[in-house]
């Protein structure tokens, strides 16, 4: 985020009085809980917790350690592997799909960064920088439906027929434990895959007809602009919540281990009693003490991404990032089979794809062949491709320090698979330059190439190997505590919680808090997320998806 344009936002504070009501009360509780934080310090100080990975519930469990349970900041130890690549102007830039932050639903996440201060602005949170963003930006992101047929549909009038949503219906009252292992394909039938309502719902979230039941329903029943989706918006979120957060623990004296991997833990007595791990490629181990703690966060355990160039494709990754999980699992069946989500198959993966341009030429034509479908930050899906593309302009505030005249796209394709129209190959074997001229061709602007190709930085093509394996439909996840063993926990996206949506960014941040929380046996409480009504959802799915 550019800090003209910050200073621009925060001048449009007052503009939703919700958001306003949401800092309020994040601020309040930051306030109380920095008050009972000393009453903690005396029972706690003797006390290492070794935080087994890296990501957003690694940093937000070191800082409930800290703040709410009393440790002091140098015995808090986060080993931390994997750093995401986001490019810059010269290069060309790489998007990802972001977590959901939902104003209703945050109440954990916004809590938590009011205590971290932005890197752009002084005096000013992380908590406050992101709703100013959400202020200033209180409406929808259009979003363009073009069928089969080139037709443009109106989406706020895509609704649902009765017998699907009656199916829906039924599977938001049934047993979730049931649903979690059941894929999408088993559950609705081949119709309903062919609707504007799923293929839009897909294409927003990257969603496949092998992913779970459980997560598609639950995803419906929390989130109120649900159509944007995961599709990149306003922020990148590890510039804007994971790059501060590492930062604050820093500061504070807490032990931030970079380019560690953990690659083994040990068991004795039904409790862990060591970590083993490589610093910067040297192997290295650390014996716990009692009354020491563990936390294993599997934010990174999905991370597998491999990256293109203009002139090459991204290649097939062959790394196995739940290698630890799988080394536990074989130490203690409590630790489940972590192949029942991690897939060798096509069914985990996505491609995606960041055009970055030194002007607005493309953006522009695709305007004029669209009726301004991509003004606004727009979101196209193009049903009408052999890919099934959705292409959206990415916000000029998406990345922090972006050069005035630098243009972004980012793009997906549910089809990844199947043979372009131009290029005669799959996605995943096409260089960046392959997948824009198949881009391009698809609003019949293949007369203006020369002049697109004279604005382009950078095309990169972006391999994910097991992108959709934290939706997969593999039964239950971890437990938080996991049973049987006293000093561990579990966070993230592969640990079972029940309240909130594994979509949302509140799911990594809820997930720590307990982990946390109960480890340390405090009092606290971890708020919970608050789903929609049956009635609600029923009105959406029958009125239009518009109507949350």
């Amino acid at each position: 985020m550019k800090k003209n344009d910050l200073k621009k936002l925060l001048a449009i504070g007052a503009a939703v009085t919700a958001a306003a009501a949401v800092t309020a009360v994040a601020v309040t509780i930051y306030n109380k809980n920095k008050k009972k934080a000393f009453e903690n310090e005396i029972a706690a100080s003797n006390k290492n917790v070794y935080i087994a990975g890296g990501g957003l519930s690694a940093l937000a469990s070191a800082l409930y350690l800290i703040r709410d349970c009393g440790l002091k900041p140098s015995n808090v130890h986060v080993f931390i592997n994997q750093t995401p690549k986001i490019g810059d102007s010269e290069n060309g830039y790489i998007c990802r799909r972001g977590k959901i932050i939902s104003t209703r639903n945050s109440m954990n996440l916004f809590e938590l960064l009011s205590g971290v201060n932005s890197t752009d602005i002084p005096d000013l949170t992380v908590c406050e920088e992101i709703l100013n963003i959400y202020r200033s930006n209180p409406l929808s992101r259009p979003i363009t439906f073009i069928d089969e047929d080139k037709n443009v549909i109106d989406i706020s009038k895509i609704k649902l027929d009765k017998e699907h949503r009656k199916i829906i219906m039924q599977l938001m009252q049934s047993d979730s434990a049931k649903l979690k292992s059941i894929p999408m394909f088993e559950t609705f039938d081949s119709e309903f895959f062919q609707t504007p309502f799923w293929k839009l719902f897909s294409s927003a979230y990257g969603y496949s007809q092998g992913d779970s039941t459980y997560e598609f329903i639950n995803c419906l029943a929390h989130f109120d602009n649900m159509m944007s989706g995961t599709i990149p918006d306003d922020f990148d979120r590890y510039e804007e919540i994971v790059m501060p957060l590492k930062s604050h623990l820093e500061k504070i004296g807490a032990d931030i281990n970079s380019g560690c991997e953990v690659t083994d833990i040990d068991f004795e007595d039904d409790n862990v009693s060591a970590v083993h791990y490589t610093d910067n490629g040297i192997r290295k181990t650390v014996y716990l003490n009692d009354g020491d703690l563990c936390i294993l966060p599997t934010d990174d355990m999905s991370y597998g991404e491999s990256f293109g160039s203009f002139n090459e494709p991204a290649p097939k990754l062959l790394s196995t990032p739940y290698m630890l999980w799988k080394k536990l699992s074989e130490k203690n069946h409590v630790f489940k089979d972590p192949s029942l989500f991690f897939s060798e198959l096509d069914e985990n993966m996505s491609e995606e794809f960041t055009i970055t341009l030194s002007n607005s030429l493309l953006p522009e034509l695709i305007d004029k062949v669209t009726c301004g479908a991509l003004g606004n930050d727009g979101i196209i899906v193009l049903d009408n491709s052999n890919w099934k593309f959705t292409v959206c302009a990415v916000p000029s505030t998406h990345f922090k320090n972006t050069k005035e005249d630098i243009r972004i796209m980012w793009g997906s394709a549910t089809h990844f698979d199947r043979d372009g129209e131009r290029c005669g190959k799959p996605m995943t074997e096409c260089s960046g330059a392959e997948i824009l001229y198949e881009l391009v061709s698809c609003f019949n602007l293949d007369e203006a190439w020369d002049d697109i190709r004279e604005s382009v930085i950078n095309v990169i093509p972006c391999h994910r190997r097991f992108d959709h394996s934290f939706v997969a439909p593999g039964g239950s996840k971890l437990e938080i505590i996991p049973i049987g063993i006293g000093n561990m926990a579990v966070s993230g996206d592969f640990a079972e919680y029940e309240n909130g949506t594994v979509f949302s960014q509140e799911y990594a941040v809820s997930t720590a808090r307990s982990a946390a929380y109960t480890l340390m046996k405090t009092k606290e409480k971890v708020f919970k997320a608050t789903p929609f009504s049956c009635r609600k959802i029923k009105k959406f799915l029958k009125n239009s998806l518009m109507s949350l």
